[in-house]
């Protein structure tokens, strides 16, 4: 929640706190930051580039005064459209109230203060530039001088032109006292390498073996031993890059070696007989079992890699229409909604009839499989689970706890072409965690009754349920022998190792056949969500800023590594109105 003393700052406000954090952060104190990623260009910044915000108040726009500032292209943008605060503790967003158009976090406008959290997306106005933000780790007392300067300068002094002598000033005054601190750490660490400058040469070296990685795979080399070898290379640099930024003490460990062209790079030496070394390696034996555990497979939430939208796999994801439910009990049989299944005996009929008892999403696999959440294919089951308010769903499962066989004819349709009919008999599931509950009495059909009075013919049932008690086991696979080749490949390990502030891309058919129509193709709505907690908890994925609804169940839950979306998850059920559970396919079997 946002805190009510949260408010837009226009350009130019707020001066005290920012020569106080300017001053700050110029002696070399720790002062809280965070960074922005442009999605668009602004007028200094090019697509795809960050920096680190270290000032508590910025203001985004096309006015000269605005931090982030954008060119007169974006004309839907205000002079001052918004302002980000940071508290020390948590960052706001806060939409200008004389703005003429919205400001958007994921995809939604807001009115009022925003919490910002890891990896949420602005976008000033419906049609203009985005933002990405992220949370640093980043600790400004390990900046070098120059670099601290330039920030200050950069985004304090920007909004303040009539005080501009006064902060000069200012500034001026906090540098004699960095340089004199600056003088005596000089003389403490003279041997103490700069942990930006090794920073700054690993990155070098990653980005060039990212470059050879991409020209292999384009020349389809992808699986040569050299491929493996320095994509290995790549991720242990990247993760000593990360270990650097984190803990600035561990460049003790790396040692510098000068080439023959005279260029110099650093090498990790673990050997090092340092304090940091000895202190290091007692944790690396305290965490020695839970190492064994990790794998190469962590997906690590400081991965900053913009994901390629066009590359979404959406011909692959598709429209589940639960079209009648067949109920066998004591010798009859009766038939719950429509009278004749659709086969797609025509293919893409101008006006398709989508309507249905209940809706979800799938998706094919690259393996030729049918992946879902349990609970479209099977919801009388999750009757109580669910606290369904359809009475129709607890007299069914009533109804099957009492010996009746019961299943449900779908449709399934998809934006690339590939449509099939199926019966949940043939669906596989796991039912092993479900349990038996038997409650005193009988009880009498009513809803059944009411859609076919033949229900009359079963009379009263013993007061029977079955439910599931894991909610892991929300997951259904279902196999085609004509599945053309999908584009969406799924990882089993990959979806028990997500870290807290992953980006998820989900996919699904949210609020069923309202937000599709007959006259088209059908098409899933893209929504991205955030891990909320690290690796699975109880067996789930859980993950915060819900950006989807009912119909969604059952749709791919996928991160964007590499150029490519992998699925990790099956989208099973919201918590509340912000958070929402994800089955990762490691359970799927």
């Amino acid at each position: 929640m946002a805190a009510k003393t949260q408010q837009f700052q226009p350009s130019g406000s707020n001066i005290r706190s920012t020569i106080q954090q300017s001053i700050n952060l110029i002696r070399g104190k720790d002062v809280s930051n965070y960074t922005l990623v442009f999605m668009d260009p602004t007028t200094k910044n090019s697509a795809g580039s960050h920096e680190n915000i270290y000032m508590p108040h910025i203001s985004l726009g096309r006015g000269k005064k605005c931090h982030v500032r954008y060119s007169e292209k974006y004309g839907t943008v205000s002079r001052e459209h918004a302002s980000i605060s940071s508290d020390g503790n948590s960052v706001f967003i806060n939409h200008n109230p004389n703005a003429k158009n919205p400001t958007l976090v994921n995809g939604n406008p807001i009115s009022r203060a925003y919490s910002l959290q890891n990896g949420d997306e602005i976008q000033l106005s419906y049609d203009g530039p985005r933002i990405r933000f992220n949370t640093s780790k980043v600790k400004t007392s390990t900046i070098g001088l120059t670099s601290r300067i330039g920030g200050a300068i950069s985004q304090a002094v920007k909004p303040y032109k009539t005080a501009i002598s006064v902060l000069g000033m200012l500034l001026l005054v906090a540098l004699g006292f960095a340089g004199y601190n600056m003088y005596q750490n000089t003389q403490l660490n003279e041997k103490l390498l700069d942990s930006q400058m090794v920073i700054e040469s690993l990155s070098n070296e990653s980005e060039s073996l990212n470059n050879e990685l991409k020209n292999l795979e384009q020349r389809g080399k992808a699986n040569t031993a050299r491929y493996r070898a320095l994509a290995r290379q790549k991720r242990q640099q990247d993760r000593q890059i990360r270990e650097l930024k984190n803990n600035p003490k561990q460049v003790a460990h790396y040692k510098p070696t000068v080439s023959t062209s005279g260029k110099t790079t650093y090498r990790y030496d673990k050997e090092v007989n340092t304090e940091s070394a000895k202190i290091d390696k007692k944790k690396e034996v305290d965490n020695k079992k839970f190492r064994a555990n990790a794998s190469s497979d962590v997906v690590d939430n400081l991965n900053l890699e913009l994901p390629n939208i066009n590359l979404l796999p959406k011909p692959d994801v598709v429209f589940l229409v639960g079209k009648k439910i067949k109920v066998s009990y004591k010798g009859m049989s009766r038939i719950i909604g429509v009278k004749q299944f659709y086969q797609f005996d025509q293919e893409n009929p101008q006006f398709e009839d989508r309507d249905g008892i209940v809706y979800g999403t799938g998706f094919y696999t690259d393996s030729g499989e049918l992946i879902t959440a349990r609970h479209v294919v099977q919801p009388w089951r999750y009757a109580s689970y669910y606290n369904m308010k359809n009475s129709i769903w607890k007299e069914l499962n009533a109804l099957e706890a009492n010996g009746a066989i019961i299943t449900i004819d779908f449709d399934a349709y998809s934006p690339g072409g590939k449509e099939h009919a199926f019966n949940t008999s043939n669906v596989r599931i796991d039912v092993s965690k479900d349990r038996d509950i038997t409650n005193k009495g009988k009880i009498k059909l009513k809803a059944l009754i009411a859609l076919d009075k033949t229900f009359k013919k079963f009379g009263k049932i013993e007061n029977k349920y079955i439910t599931p008690t894991e909610r892991f086991s929300d997951w259904a696979k279902l196999s085609f022998s004509n599945v053309a080749s999908s584009k969406i490949s799924i990882s089993r390990p990959k979806s028990l190792r997500l870290r807290t502030g992953t980006k998820l891309h989900i996919l699904g058919y949210s609020y069923g056949n309202d937000m599709q129509t007959s006259r088209r193709k059908v098409e899933s709505q893209y929504s991205p969500t955030i891990v909320s907690t690290d690796y699975t908890f109880d067996g789930i994925i859980q993950v915060s800023g819900l950006t989807f609804g009912p119909g969604a169940s059952g749709g791919p839950a996928m991160i964007y590594e590499n150029g490519k979306f992998i699925a990790v998850g099956i989208v099973s059920a919201a918590v509340g109105a912000t958070n929402a559970i994800i089955v990762p396919l490691q359970n799927v079997r």
